[in-house]
C-alpha cells in the first residue's frame, strides 16, 4: 500500500469527514488535553490552595495556540469545553477543507466529497457479525479502502473476466462501477432487494421479491411488493436502487453523487 501525504492525511480524519478515523496523536493530543484541562478545573481549584489557583497557567495558553493553528476557528465555550468531541471536530473539519482545497483532479475532489457525505461511511460502523454477513473479508476491505482513499487498488488491464466488455482498467478499478455489463452490479442489486425483503418478512409483514404482472407506467417492473395493504387499501411496491458514490469516467461528466439512494416506493394504482 503506497500512499500519499494528502491520502495519509485523509485517512486520519474522522470518519463523518470522510476519513477512517485512524486518528493522527499530533492532531488529536491538543483536543485531548484542553477538554481534560476545562473539565477538571473545577476540582484542581478545589485541591489546590489560594496561592496558586491565581497563576496563569501557560501550558494550557501553549497548547491553546497549537489547537489554534490546527482548527482555524474560535475555542468551544461553556459545557461544550469539557468534551473531546467538540475540540476535534474543528480540527477535523479545517484539515478536510485543507485538503479539498489542494485538490485539483475531479476525480479525487468528487470522490472526497462522496466520501464525506451521509452515509457513505456508515460500512465503517457496521459490526463484523459473520452470522448477518456484515463481516467482510481482508480483500473487500483492501478495495473499499483504496476507493475511499483514491490510491491504487489493481493493476492496469483490459477487461476480459468480469464483464468481458474489453474496455481498459484503470490502477484505480473504478471502471466495472460504471459497467452496465459489469457481473457484480446485478449482485450489489440482488442483495439489496433481499436486505429490503428480509427487513418486511422481520416485522411480520408478508412481501413478495419481483411480483409478476405489475409494471410502473414506463413498463419497468419493480423489485418487490407487499401481499397486505400498507396504506388506502393499496400494497407497497419499491424499487431497489443503488447508485455508486465513488466518481467513475463516465458519471464526472454528470452532477456528483452525495451519497447512494438505496429504496424508492412505488404507488400501486
Amino acid at each position: 500500500m503506497d500512499l500519499s501525504d494528502d491520502q495519509w492525511a485523509q485517512a486520519s480524519l474522522l470518519v463523518r469527514n470522510g476519513g477512517l478515523g485512524i486518528r493522527s496523536a499530533q492532531m488529536l493530543a491538543p483536543s485531548a488535553f484542553l477538554a481534560s484541562a476545562a473539565s477538571t478545573l473545577e476540582l484542581q481549584q478545589s485541591v489546590l490552595p489560594p496561592s496558586i489557583q491565581t497563576l496563569a497557567d501557560k501550558s494550557t495558553e501553549t497548547v491553546e495556540l497549537s489547537w489554534a493553528a490546527l482548527s482555524g476557528a474560535s475555542k468551544p465555550t461553556g459545557k461544550q469545553s469539557c468534551i473531546q468531541k467538540a475540540w476535534d471536530g474543528l480540527v477535523s473539519a479545517n484539515q478536510m477543507t485543507h485538503i479539498l482545497s489542494g485538490t485539483s483532479s475531479d476525480t479525487d475532489k468528487t470522490r472526497f466529497l462522496a466520501a464525506s457525505s451521509p452515509h457513505t461511511s456508515n460500512w465503517l460502523h457496521a459490526p463484523p457479525i459473520a452470522s448477518v454477513g456484515l463481516r467482510w473479508s481482508d480483500e473487500a476491505v483492501r478495495v473499499a479502502v483504496a476507493h475511499r482513499l483514491g490510491y491504487k487498488a489493481c493493476e492496469p488491464h483490459t477487461c476480459v473476466c468480469v464483464c468481458v466488455c474489453g474496455k481498459a482498467v484503470s490502477a484505480r478499478g473504478l471502471d466495472g462501477l460504471a459497467c452496465r455489463r459489469s457481473g457484480p452490479r446485478r449482485q450489489r442489486h440482488s442483495q439489496l432487494n433481499n436486505i429490503l425483503w428480509w427487513a418486511y418478512k422481520r416485522t411480520s409483514v408478508p412481501a413478495v421479491k419481483e411480483p409478476a404482472g405489475l409494471s410502473q407506467d414506463d413498463g419497468k417492473l419493480p423489485d418487490g411488493v407487499t401481499l397486505l395493504p400498507w396504506a388506502k387499501g393499496k400494497p407497497l411496491a419499491w424499487m431497489s436502487q443503488y447508485r455508486t458514490p465513488i466518481p467513475t469516467p463516465t458519471s464526472l461528466t454528470r452532477r456528483p453523487q452525495q451519497g447512494p439512494q438505496l429504496t424508492r416506493r412505488l404507488a400501486i394504482k
